[in-house]
């Protein structure tokens, strides 16, 4: 049901798996969450640089490695409003123009 969940808000299939296995076991290199996974290295780095992009995930060099930490779903409500004020002031620009 959450799988269904984050796509329907914009996450993909892969995303979405990426981000609750993080939630799973917390801040890891990509190299762990990929051997978790099953899927190449270089997948789980574009994943999570997408998933960085949107707000789900942050991203933290320690000497040459980058680790992931998930945000907490928590912080999903407040990323909808934020895309819900982005949409709203679209439509206020979009009505002006029209009018």
């Amino acid at each position: 049901m959450i799988e269904k969940t984050l796509e329907k808000i914009g996450l993909t299939p892969k995303e979405t798996s990426v981000y609750l296995m993080l939630l799973k076991i917390g801040s890891v290199p990509s190299s762990v969450l990929a051997r978790k996974l099953g899927i190449p290295k270089s997948t789980v780095l574009f994943t999570c640089q997408e998933l960085a992009k949107k707000g789900f995930v942050n991203v933290i060099k320690k000497r040459n490695t980058f680790y992931f930490t998930p945000e907490p779903p928590e912080k999903i409500s407040f990323l909808l409003q934020k895309q819900k004020k982005k949409i709203d002031t679209q439509e206020k620009e979009l009505g002006m123009i029209m009018n």
